[in-house]
């Protein structure tokens, strides 16, 4: 129990930073492997290669570091569908070009994760900490979105830009499981037509033409 009362502390040096990304990183194989609940914190720390007590040392039960292996996929996440997106730039490229960057993108961040994200879709409906922070990230995503669609507000027959934006990140999210989880030969296809909904959508049939 003294181990677990005193209170986790944060690292400064780079080898602490190292150590607690370990824990991270083991943390987030063993949820992917054998789920939340049936996890806990000594299998952590050995798969980590480190003692009990240094787990202790930097956090204060198994839930803190599955929070803590949530940051760091929604970290690793983002950056890997900024690096796509960065290529882009928005009020240069048709709305099908988008659409497919950011398809490929996404679906490109969950291959990465795919079981880790199995798990946090089980969470996210039983722990209202888990599900804060997936919707923080959720907001995130749906910015971003939106200021692509500003860039281009011009040429939509939407109006209300922030409804907008929640359709089509919705829209790329549940297609983009439906690839990745279980129809992995049809992403070309599925990718097309993801497109061109979204592009009558935001357009009804008019048409955008890049600067």
């Amino acid at each position: 129990m003294g181990a677990k009362s005193s209170k986790p502390r944060t690292p400064q040096q780079q080898r602490s930073i190292q150590t607690k990304r370990q824990i991270i990183e083991a943390a987030m194989k063993l949820f992917s492997q054998k789920g939340y609940h049936g996890t806990n914190s000594k299998e952590i720390a050995r798969e980590a290669g480190v003692a009990t007590g240094c787990f202790y040392a930097y956090f204060s039960d198994k839930k803190a570091v599955f929070l803590a292996a949530l940051e760091l996929y929604f970290d690793q996440f983002h950056n890997i569908t900024q690096t796509h997106l960065a290529k882009l730039t928005f009020e240069k490229v048709t709305i099908k070009i988008f659409c497919k960057e950011l398809t490929q993108s996404l679906i490109e961040a969950h291959d990465v994760f795919t079981n880790f994200n199995g798990e946090l879709t089980a969470m996210y409906y039983t722990d209202p900490d888990v599900q804060k922070l997936i919707n923080e990230f959720d907001n995130t995503s749906i910015r971003q979105i939106m200021e692509y669609l500003m860039s281009i507000r011009a040429n939509l027959r939407v109006s209300n830009l922030e409804a907008a934006a929640k359709i089509v990140y919705h829209s790329f999210h549940s297609v983009v499981d439906r690839i990745v989880f279980s129809e992995k030969e049809n992403t070309a296809k599925l990718s097309d037509e993801l497109a061109d909904m979204i592009e009558m959508y935001l357009l009804g049939g008019g048409n955008f033409v890049p600067k």
